[in-house]
């Protein structure tokens, strides 16, 4: 038995000594009797515990059977088994690549979304002979579900291709699974009864802020007021799924950045007090691979957002903190798992769409097939290949972050990583008023 690396202590002025086991993403009280053993556990002395103590610890990963890097190579097998897995099929389609706002931040490459054509005529759809392509490809993968992530651009632009892609995947008689990303402003009374029809499991909708904040980051083409449509529509979808005891997650995302960090929480709690329970606000931080971007905050400045909202505006958001492992981080680093955009082109990564050098392949010619790039994604990508997230206490909660990113070599560390003790605080007082995830040993 060993003490893990993974393990982090520290000694909080409102709470006392608190122990993280990153193993299992556990925060324990620990009493002064048990701290005063802490160096003997270190030392590999179990001697002094008692059975109780140390069942408890190892039941949290505190305290492991074997190496944290045998460990650690364990879950890396089982990643590479769930990576190469073909039961599942991971596919992200984009009806149409052109959008009707012009958000100030969008990672999409420009010109790619042509902001300039503001006449829906004109917007790029895909048609019936990519749909037919993109289907042909899923059947040589012999995958028996297939979870469908709708994108864009913006994707109902062309809710008829999407008509169509469901019209002709169902006839595969295959286990379908959809979500949406969608700025929600084309998500009127009838394209929400097309897509109840298929159905769409999980919507996304990105709102920045209150009216004026949220038209200033995310501007429509032609609507100043964007923001008065798309919460017009969000309440044409609560009452749509009013009397429905199993409703669609409707996640309300809002980009943080310098801009609107301090207006989060009026946002927040307008979805929350305004809205049925399964409409679900949260924050995510912008990020500007240009580095042009003079308002994307720092890692520490992330930190304080997140202790800014707990203690001045009582919002904890469980994303920041709580334990993520999946074996796998995401469509990136899977084998089976592809982007397709409304022309045919396939990638690996929904950020790449657009990017020339990014195409993996196209659907069309299936030809020139990009074998570095998808190397890149699946290999080089790894968190197990790098020293420093190997060793790291939060490994198992970021397993390395955005594979996208650390190929660009910008890794990005969670906020909880730049201010942990002040962070794993409010993550402590929150589980402990929950009793949720919470000894004391």
């Amino acid at each position: 038995m060993v003490w893990s690396v993974r393990n982090y202590l520290f000694n909080s002025k409102k709470f006392g000594w608190i122990l993280y086991a990153g193993n299992s993403g556990s925060v324990i009280g620990l009493t002064d009797e048990m701290f005063g053993q802490v160096d003997n556990l270190k030392r590999g002395d179990f001697s002094t515990l008692e059975e109780n103590s140390l069942a408890l610890l190892k039941e949290y990963g505190v305290i492991i059977d074997m190496t944290d890097d045998d460990l650690l190579n364990i879950m890396a097998a089982k990643s590479i088994k769930a990576r190469c897995s073909n039961y599942l099929f991971g596919l992200s389609i984009c009806p149409s690549n052109s959008c009707n706002f012009n958000c100030t931040y969008c990672f999409e490459a420009k010109g790619f979304r042509n902001p300039e054509k503001n006449d829906s005529s004109v917007f790029e759809v895909m048609n019936r002979r990519t749909i037919k392509n993109i289907l042909n490809y899923v059947k040589t993968t012999n995958s028996r579900r297939v979870d469908i992530t709708i994108f864009g651009g913006e994707p109902l632009l062309s809710i008829e291709s999407i008509i169509n892609f469901h019209n002709e995947i169902k006839q595969m008689h295959l286990e379908t699974h959809y979500d949406i990303i969608t700025n929600g402003y084309l998500l009127s009374s009838e394209n929400i009864e097309i897509l109840d029809s298929l159905p769409v499991e999980t919507y996304q909708v990105t709102i920045d802020g209150p009216a004026e904040m949220h038209n200033k980051k995310r501007p429509h083409l032609e609507d100043e007021d964007s923001y008065s449509q798309i919460m017009a529509n969000l309440n044409s979808f609560a009452s749509y799924f009013k009397n429905r005891e199993n409703k669609p997650a409707m996640h309300i995302r809002v980009n943080i950045d310098r801009l609107n960090k301090d207006v989060f929480h009026t946002l927040y709690y307008e979805i929350k007090e305004n809205f049925p329970s399964n409409f679900i606000p949260y924050s995510a931080f912008v990020f500007d691979e240009s580095g042009e971007n003079k308002n994307v905050l720092l890692p520490h400045e992330q930190a304080n957002f997140i202790l800014d909202n707990f203690h001045n505006h009582n919002i904890f958001e469980y994303q920041h903190f709580e334990k993520k492992f999946k074996i796998g981080h995401c469509m990136a680093d899977a084998v089976n798992s592809i982007v397709v955009d409304s022309k045919g082109d396939v990638y690996k990564c929904l950020n790449d769409i657009g990017i020339d050098d990014k195409m993996l392949f196209s659907m069309d010619k299936c030809e020139n097939y990009n074998d570095l790039l998808e190397a890149s994604y699946l290999v080089k990508s790894s968190p197990f290949l790098d020293e420093d997230c190997r060793k790291c206490f939060l490994f198992y909660s970021c397993f390395g972050g955005c594979p996208r990113k650390r190929l660009c070599g910008k890794k990005e560390c969670l906020p909880l990583k730049h201010n942990p003790d002040a962070l794993l605080e409010i993550y402590f007082e929150k589980l402990s008023t929950l009793n949720k995830g919470v000894n004391s040993c």
